[in-house]
This record gives C-alpha cells, sequence and structure tokens, in this order.
C-alpha cells in the first residue's frame, strides 16, 4: 500500500494509531490499573501489559518514521527528474534536493548541522532521565497516585521513551557529517 497509495496508507496508519489509543483509554478507565508492578492486588498485569493494543501506537510510529527515511533516500523527486533530463546530468546532493515533506527537511538538518544533533542527544537524555524518575516514584508510591495521573502515566510513557530514542538513533541513521 505504501507504494502505491501513499495517502491512503498514512490514513490507514493513522487511523490504526487512533483506535488503538482509544481502546488503550476505555481499557485504562475501565480497569483498575496501577502503573506500579509492586502492587499485587491489580489488572494491569493481566488486562493492559500483555495487549497489543498498549503498544501498537509506539510501533506504527517507527513504522512512519522508517516510510519517510525511505521516502528520504530512495524517492525522486521532480527537480532529479529535470535533472536526469538535462544535458550536464550533474547530480546534486541531498542537501539540494527539493523535498515537499516537512519532515524530510527536519532530516536534512539533522544530517547537516551538528547543533541539532547535540541539542538531540540532550534532550533526549533529558527526556529518558525524567521518564526514570517518573517511573521511580511510580513504583515506589503506587498507592498515592490518583487515577488521572495512572492514565498520564499509561499513555505517555511509552511513546515518549519511544521519541527519546529516535531522537537518539536518526542521527546515526542518516549519517549526520
Amino acid at each position: 500500500m505504501f507504494y502505491k497509495e501513499r495517502k491512503k496508507f498514512y490514513i490507514a496508519l493513522f487511523s490504526i494509531a487512533f483506535v488503538c489509543f482509544i481502546i488503550q483509554i476505555i481499557v485504562i478507565f475501565s480497569s483498575d490499573l496501577s502503573a506500579s508492578f509492586k502492587n499485587k492486588n491489580d489488572e494491569y498485569w493481566n488486562n493492559y501489559y500483555h495487549r497489543p493494543y498498549t503498544r501498537l501506537h509506539c510501533y506504527l510510529m517507527g513504522l512512519w518514521l522508517g516510510c519517510e527515511y525511505f521516502r528520504f533516500k530512495h524517492d525522486v523527486t521532480k527537480q532529479e527528474v529535470e535533472e536526469s533530463q538535462s544535458e550536464d546530468g550533474s547530480q546534486e546532493n541531498d542537501d539540494e534536493r527539493e523535498y515537499t515533506s516537512m519532515i524530510h527537511h527536519v532530516f536534512i538538518n539533522i544530517k547537516n548541522q551538528k547543533g541539532v544533533v547535540i541539542s538531540m542527544y540532550a534532550i533526549a537524555i533529558c527526556l529518558n532521565f525524567f521518564l526514570q524518575l517518573v517511573h521511580q516514584f511510580v513504583n515506589n508510591k503506587p498507592d498515592t497516585l490518583n487515577k488521572f495521573v495512572t492514565f498520564l502515566y499509561l499513555v505517555l510513557s511509552r511513546p515518549l521513551f519511544v521519541i527519546s530514542y529516535v531522537m537518539m538513533i536518526l542521527p546515526i541513521i542518516l549519517g549526520n557529517d
């Protein structure tokens, strides 16, 4: 579907992620969940942890970024088609190609600017450190958390971890100069 009808692919991708998110919200509010692994009488390990809808949106984020990376590396732009038809046949690098997607401009900035990469690493490390502190708090004081804080933790912890991981690995994949 990605090769033939990309618009439908992206609509299907984000629709599946949205449906999984809605199911996740319903399960969180309808069950007695605690994000702590220290609670022994908890539905988290039975009703939530092993279910695919709790982590599918994170996998779909990776699928989306992988597809965008593929487009960034292998799609032929209008400018390249015009160049291949020209007589001189000079090749342009990734920086000079005209991309239509905003994410491709982000990829170019990551690839070419050390400051962007350093700030991405710093943000990712701080985000991981923050997630570890929150995880430690949740596990050390499981009975003090209200339902809303548990909801926020369960819904946001995995996507934030994936985002921080992507921020660390993306400059390596893109080949920062």
